[in-house]
């Protein structure tokens, strides 16, 4: 007997759902990261829970919401720009002050690195989560900096802010994370999955 086999997520996590009814009819309908609207039961199956689907239909993109299928940063995007702000405010350097703020000022980068998680896969994986991972590697190499008085905490900073930068390019969030097509040829490997 032919049945479909859909592995189904949101941002709460995912189960695997069973259509056993209509399969061959529906296969042809859908592709991987499809939203689709489902009707079911959920059961124990060998020791996992499914959803035995009764009902399968796909869902156009533009009337989903993402932040109900992404993970998206736990705090306050604009909080931690604000902290940036802040973070370069301080700095004492004109010129690096001014790189800083170069970034911090250019409205289209903002929305990318206000969206860009900071890796596929293991940390900072959501939306916003490269924001959150910067802010708080700023955060924390200018509280090191406070242990070492030799250290150009202006370049710290910076340093601290570039170091992953270029991710706003590598990754990109469509209905997953995923590695752009110029990161793939130009960033990180695709197997590295930091």
């Amino acid at each position: 007997m032919t049945y479909l086999s859909l592995k189904l997520s949101d941002k709460t996590g995912e189960i695997d759902g069973r259509l056993w009814d209509n399969a061959d009819e529906l296969s042809g309908k859908f592709e991987r990261e499809d939203f689709v609207r489902i009707k079911g039961m959920a059961s124990l199956y060998q020791g996992s829970m499914q959803i035995k689907m009764k009902t399968l239909e796909k869902v156009d993109d533009s009337r989903v919401d993402l932040a109900n299928f992404l993970e998206t940063s736990a705090r306050n995007i604009d909080d931690m720009v604000r902290e940036l702000r802040t973070a370069a405010a301080a700095i004492s350097n004109i010129h690096l002050r001014r790189l800083m703020n170069a970034f911090l000022d250019d409205q289209s980068f903002m929305a990318l690195f206000k969206r860009a998680p900071a890796a596929k896969t293991l940390h900072h994986n959501y939306i916003g989560g490269l924001l959150e991972h910067i802010v708080e590697l700023v955060a924390l190499a200018r509280d090191v900096a406070r242990h070492f008085p030799s250290v150009d905490l202006d370049l710290l900073t910076v340093g601290a802010f570039l170091h992953d930068i270029g991710k706003v390019r590598e990754l990109g969030i469509r209905k997953s994370v995923e590695y752009t097509t110029e990161g793939g040829l130009s960033g990180t490997f695709p197997w590295d999955t930091r």
